[in-house]
């Protein structure tokens, strides 16, 4: 913490606050208690933040009720914050001890418990809430498929198997252990207890057992945190804006780490070597395949795998494997070495946590002992010698409810910390090594271990648990921490939907289909080819936003409302990096759709050339944003807007694979030049644009020389050595490194 920080914070207890009221700051938000009666509020510039409510005052619950805070019996001061203990409407008169404290730069920390030695088994659950004006919004919340804005919903925060469509429930419970299965259409495998408000402010649920957010489901417009435990602790992070919020909710929690191998942003597919070749002769770019049947846990002893994967490594691509954390009690000798050793869960009585799942005995790997993470790095090193390149890291959310860890976890907080000890020992184990991994399951800082993620199984279809609720899920995980996230691009779909899927997936940040394009229907590869060349050559633009997301926190599929404040709530449009617009179509028969554009200007600017299927710049009107317009979209067709201004770095057509790709000689850069403008290349290179009435400058700040072929969309006709235009678009190639271009307008 820095000097200023604490003299701030100092300053803040120590100096005259209201008659009967103590104040914690840090930086521009602060929080007050009232002491008689007791009463919170949490302010931070430009008003009033966060005000509790009477009605859901700070309370804890057991058999016979609620127990709310009544007033202040004593505060003290405790390092940079503060403590206060707090009278109650307990018969037996328990109190609560309450703590405050700066959590860095623009964020609080609240804790509340049973004060002292007071008995405390008979409590069940905690809550706060908090007023809501009837404008509010609240997203994040993690991955989830129902709504982006929860307003209205009882949003649980339980690691689970789903969501399941209310038809399919008999199947799940027939399938996935009981702990795993949450009939709600909240449900996910990546929930993280995380509230974004539209007016400015986030609040993290900070303990691991299960929680829900009730978020004003009733007239009375209040919202509150309810921990299913005997404290309840938060994390509250201030703006004013959203992008402001996330980024100090990402810096406290984690982000994804930087990407370690280019083929992560290239087409994925499961595919064996003869699907490949087929795909690659239909002209389809593909970086990876998966082969699913390669070993795991549970699957005994693999054997010789190194074949085909070099026959993959061949064709280009990344041999991608398969593991998750479960042992089988068949799968001998590792099953008693791994028992021996105290490598797996145990319940209460010290034996192994079993469950049953698909029919057999299984237990969880218990990534927090040496032990486990030694019996799974064996696993692990049966792949690296293979020749793997990486592998989908599965499951995680099966924990059961008796089971805890070589820490002494209670088994009510293991289960939903289970993601992040799971996915980050892997990740320990994996160390510096170039692997990349896609994982399911998550929770509160799984992202800082998380290389990519992507939205576990979906239904074959448009609605919920299907396409519509994919764009629902990237929405709200973006708005939770992760930007590195892909949807399944399933088997079983119609022509239309899997057009569609493929549509979406393209405007990803991970492209990955579970199976190649069905019976290789000449149609459907046309469309995989299309948007597989688009998703390839945007590699360097989505290398620039991953170094933004690093940075910032800001994810690369970003809701409207990150980036423009007050813009309406929507499910279904998102921006792509910092200058892209994607509005998929989500509906099935629909050929138009209505796209709100952001306040600015847009071009519909992108075109397909299909001879070599590059992705090229044309001339469009330029369209005034902040209001909704009808566009067609045929079943081919993905909206996709570019911000006036915007330059696009892309690679060639002709690259058809990102596996080994580490440097590319030469680039395309689309641009779209409006006043001046800025845009990063790959992690650290950047290009300016300067427009004037007579002239156009473009600077490039890149650590290596390269062939740039320039297309540019200018308001004027230019002139000059090298300088050719076709359809409105001026063209010129040059070779450099860091310099400028200047284009001239014609006399």
């Amino acid at each position: 913490m820095s000097h200023r920080l604490a003299l701030a914070l100092a300053i803040a207890l120590a100096c005259a606050a209201p008659a009967g009221a103590a104040t914690v700051s840090s930086g521009s938000i602060r929080a007050t208690i009232g002491e008689h009666p007791w009463h919170l509020a949490v302010k931070q510039r430009g008003g009033r933040t966060l005000e509790e409510a009477p009605s859901v005052a700070l309370a804890f619950h057991t058999a016979a009720g609620w127990m709310h805070a009544t007033q202040v019996t004593s505060t003290r001061r405790s390092g940079h914050g503060l403590v206060a203990t707090v009278a109650t409407t307990d018969p037996a008169a328990r109190r609560l001890e309450v703590r405050i404290e700066a959590a860095g730069d623009g964020a609080l920390f609240l804790r509340a418990k049973i004060a002292g030695d007071a008995d405390q088994t008979d409590v069940d659950a905690m809550r706060i809430g908090f007023a809501s004006p009837p404008t509010e919004r609240f997203f994040g919340f993690g991955e989830r498929s129902n709504v982006v804005d929860q307003r209205g919903h009882d949003v649980e925060n339980y690691v689970s198997d789903g969501p399941w469509p209310a038809a399919d429930y008999g199947l799940a419970a027939a399938t996935i252990p009981p702990q795993g299965l949450r009939p709600r259409d909240d449900a996910t495998y990546y929930p993280v207890p995380w509230l974004l408000s539209s007016r400015g402010y986030g609040v993290l649920i900070d303990r691991d057992e299960t929680s829900t957010f009730h978020l004003a489901t009733d007239p009375s417009n209040v919202w509150s945190a309810e921990v299913q435990s005997h404290a309840i602790a938060l994390r509250v992070f201030g703006g004013p804006t959203l992008a402001q919020v996330l980024r100090r909710f990402t810096a406290a929690t984690g982000r994804q780490p930087k990407p370690v191998a280019p083929w992560q942003y290239g087409p994925w597919f499961q595919a064996d070597p003869p699907a490949a070749d087929a795909l690659r002769r239909a002209g389809v770019p593909m970086s990876a395949a998966e082969a699913q049947s390669l070993p795991q846990p549970c699957a005994g002893e693999p054997g010789d795998e190194s074949a085909e994967v070099g026959s993959l490594h061949q064709r280009g691509l990344a041999a991608v494997a398969y593991v998750n954390p479960l042992l089988c009690a068949s799968d001998e000798p590792l099953w008693d070495h791994a028992v021996a050793v105290g490598a797996l869960q145990k319940n209460a009585a010290g034996a192994p946590a079993t469950f049953e799942f698909m029919s057999r005995s299984v237990a969880e790997l218990d990534f927090t002992s040496d032990t486990g993470l030694d019996v799974y790095g064996g696993v692990l090193k049966r792949l690296l010698a293979g020749g793997h390149d990486g592998w989908t890291e599965d499951l995680g959310e099966y924990t059961p409810d008796d089971a805890t860890d070589a820490t002494g976890s209670a088994p009510q907080v293991m289960h939903n910390g289970y993601p992040t000890t799971y996915h980050c020992g892997v990740a320990s184990i994996v160390g510096g090594r170039k692997i990349v991994r896609l994982q399911r399951s998550g929770w509160t800082g799984a992202a800082r271990c998380a290389q990519d993620v992507w939205g576990g199984d979906p239904t074959p279809g448009w609605g919920f648990d299907g396409l519509s609720s994919a764009v629902k899920q990237a929405l709200s995980i973006g708005m939770s921490g992760v930007s590195r996230w892909g949807s399944d691009i399933g088997t079983q779909l119609t022509p239309e939907l899997l057009k569609r899927w493929i549509e979406f997936g393209a405007v990803s940040g991970i492209m990955r289909s579970t199976a190649p394009p069905q019976a290789f229907d000449p149609e459907i590869v046309a469309t995989w080819r299309r948007y597989a060349k688009l998703h390839t050559q945007l590699y360097p633009y989505l290398r620039a936003a991953d170094a933004e997301y690093r940075d910032t926190g800001m994810p690369l599929m970003r809701a409207l409302a990150l980036t423009e404040p007050g813009a309406p709530a929507t499910d279904d449009e998102f921006g792509f990096g910092p200058d892209l617009l994607a509005a998929p179509v989500v509906g099935q028969g629909q050929t138009s759709r209505k796209v709100r554009l952001p306040r600015g200007r847009w071009l519909n600017g992108l075109a397909y050339r299909a001879g070599d299927g590059a992705w090229i710049a044309r001339r469009a009107p330029a369209l005034r944003g902040g209001h909704s317009i009808g566009v067609h979209a045929s079943v081919d067709d993905l909206p996709l807007f570019v911000r006036a201004g915007a330059l696009l770095p892309l690679l060639t057509p002709d690259v058809d694979t990102l596996y080994r790709r580490t440097r590319f000689a030469t680039l395309r850069l689309l641009a779209f030049p409006r006043g001046r403008s800025e845009a990063g290349i790959f992690d650290s290179d950047h290009v300016r644009s300067r427009l004037t009435a007579r002239e156009w400058t473009l600077t490039l700040s890149q650590t290596r020389k390269r062939t740039v072929a320039i297309e540019a969309v200018l308001p004027w006709r230019a002139c000059g050595a090298g300088v050719s235009v076709r359809a409105g678009v001026t063209h010129k190639t040059v070779r450099i490194g860091s310099g400028k271009v200047r284009l001239h307008r014609c006399s």
